[in-house]
């Protein structure tokens, strides 16, 4: 399979949600609302838009991953805040 890695669109958030819902299904400590931690961080002020990254293999969404300004405000730094990866990778 050929990935390909380009900017997160906002179209794709529903197959990255519909991607977390699958991940958690069934599992003993899912809390229904894990799709919710697609759209929580691209409310805050810490969220980079253009750091947010999906990878597409086979015409489909695969994975998806985002940055986020870190805290504290006066040392700035950029981190790691989400990855999602498809159970077939």
């Amino acid at each position: 399979m050929k990935e390909i890695i380009h900017q997160k669109t906002e179209k794709a958030d529903n197959i990255v949600c519909a991607l977390v819902k699958f991940a958690f299904e069934g599992m003993a400590y899912a809390g229904g609302d894990e799709p919710d931690l697609v759209y929580r961080p691209r409310k805050s002020d810490a969220f980079i838009p253009q750091l947010s990254f999906e990878a597409s293999g086979d015409n489909e969404i695969v994975s998806s991953i985002l940055f986020m300004k870190k805290k504290p405000a006066e040392r700035p730094r950029i981190g790691f805040r989400q990855y999602h990866a498809a159970p077939s990778i």
